[in-house]
This record gives C-alpha cells, sequence and structure tokens, in this order.
C-alpha cells in the first residue's frame, strides 16, 4: 500500500468517525425520553424534547458535585447552547470510543506480529476497565472534596458563590478524563516491556522517582492546595505502579 493509500484509508476512517460522533451529538443534544402507555405498559421512548439527555447529564453532575449553595450563571447569551453542545459532543465521544478503538486495531494488526497483536488485544479490556475506574474515582473523590473545599472559602470573605457553566463543564471533563487516563499506567507499563523497550527491572528500581513524579502531577491537576486531593490521586497512582511493577517482573520470569 502507498503513502497515498494509506492517507485515503485514515481519511475513509477519520469521515466515519465524524459522521458517528456527529449522529450521537445531534441526538443527545436534540432528544430526550418520555413516557408512553402501551398497553397498558409505560415504556421510555426518545423524542425530541427540551430536556434532552444533554441537559439530564448536566442536571445529574450538577446536583452529585456542586456544593450546596452555589449558583450557576452564564456570561453571555451563547454560553448556555455552547455548554449544552459541548456535553453532547463529550457524550458523543464516549458512546464512539468502542467503534473508533475496533477500527484502529483492525487497521494496525496487519503490520504487528502476532506477538504484539496478542499483548495489545488482551490489554483492551484491562485498559477500559482502568479508565472507567479512573473517571468514576475522579468523579467521586476528587472532584466533590476539591468543589466543597475551594468554596468554602467564599462566605468568609462575604462573596457569593457562582459558578460559570462552561468552567464548571470543562473542569469536571478534564479532571475526569486525566484522572482515567493516569490509570492506565500499569497497561502502559506491561506493554512497553511486552514489547521490549522497557525491561521490567528499570520499572522496579525506579519507584522513588515514580512517586515523587506522581505527587507532583496530583498537584498539579488538583487545584484546590489542600493537599487532601492531592493524595487522593497519587496513592492509587502510587499502588498502579506497582502493580505494573508487578506485571512487567512476571515478563522477566
Amino acid at each position: 500500500m502507498t503513502y497515498l493509500d494509506e492517507l485515503r484509508e485514515w481519511g475513509r476512517h477519520f469521515s466515519h468517525w465524524a459522521i458517528l460522533i456527529l449522529f450521537f451529538s445531534l441526538f443527545f443534544f436534540s432528544f430526550g425520553l418520555k413516557q408512553f402507555a402501551i398497553f397498558g405498559q409505560v415504556i421510555l421512548v426518545p423524542v425530541l424534547a427540551p430536556q434532552s439527555f444533554s441537559v439530564l447529564f448536566f442536571e445529574i453532575v450538577k446536583n452529585d458535585l456542586v456544593p450546596e449553595g452555589v449558583s450557576f450563571i452564564v456570561t453571555n447569551p451563547a454560553s448556555a447552547f455552547t455548554s449544552q453542545a459541548l456535553i453532547s459532543v463529550l457524550l458523543a465521544l464516549v458512546f464512539s470510543v468502542p467503534y473508533i478503538l475496533y477500527t484502529l486495531i483492525r487497521y494496525l494488526s496487519p503490520a504487528l506480529f502476532v506477538r504484539e497483536q496478542k499483548a495489545i488485544i488482551g490489554v483492551i479490556v484491562p485498559s477500559v476497565l482502568l479508565f472507567v475506574s479512573g473517571m468514576l474515582f475522579a468523579y467521586f473523590f476528587i472532584i466533590p472534596p476539591t468543589f466543597s473545599f475551594l468554596y468554602d472559602f467564599a462566605p468568609r470573605i462575604g462573596a457569593i458563590p457562582l459558578f460559570s457553566v462552561n468552567e464548571f463543564i470543562s473542569l469536571v471533563f478534564s479532571l475526569v478524563v486525566i484522572t482515567g487516563f493516569s490509570f492506565l499506567l500499569p497497561v502502559c507499563m506491561f506493554l512497553m516491556s511486552r514489547l521490549g523497550l522497557i525491561p521490567g527491572i528499570v520499572w522496579r528500581k525506579n519507584w522513588r522517582i515514580a512517586c515523587v513524579a506522581f505527587l507532583i502531577f496530583a498537584a498539579l491537576i488538583t487545584p484546590d492546595g489542600s493537599g487532601i486531593t492531592m493524595a487522593f490521586l497519587s496513592l492509587p497512582l502510587c499502588a498502579l505502579y506497582g502493580l505494573g511493577v508487578f506485571l512487567s517482573g512476571r515478563l522477566s520470569n
């Protein structure tokens, strides 16, 4: 296959991904659930509705994460629209990931050795589980204490606690996604050792440097400054690093 053929193939994949993401985005932005009674049974059916899936998702996240007494504001006429559109796109990306991963693996598999194919396929399910675990960890254990700590200072100076909708969505999304990707640490360590890029003994010898790096990383992405949420994130990362050391070490045995 020539480089031009490769570009055409990638263009075809990107167009499919874009169409899928656009379809899901429009669906989540425009459709919501409505109850219908059919033969005495109440069922939920997706219909065009102002209370769309993106709006319902925002309400759930707001109720779960925002401290009591904090009010939301929009800073310009387009903020509410762009916020709902952003939520729709983010939901569309989540639902499109399985298809994107499938097409990527199918595209790359002919260029990989059998050993490399088995290594990549074998870590797909653990990667998904770890990524989701990281997202849930951020959602329940990092974001709520961070918001509570920061907004506790508002009444002390007589300020009204407000939260811009755009800032709220951006902050929650970035923390959740970054934490999700950071939980893929043992998978990345295992793959690099499996493919012969970094021997397992290197991970084991540099665990002290890794722990310091985790503290710095956690301090950078947790904006509360209290050290509590930093510890909440750095401790599981250290444990995941230990798991990566164990898995990488088994390859040399």
